[in-house]
C-alpha cells in the first residue's frame, strides 16, 4: 500500500 519512501513501520517495506 505505502511506498518504500513512506514505509517506516517495516510491514509493508522491510527495507525502511
Amino acid at each position: 500500500m505505502h511506498k518504500k519512501s513512506c514505509g517506516g513501520t517495516g510491514i509493508s517495506d522491510p527495507l525502511e
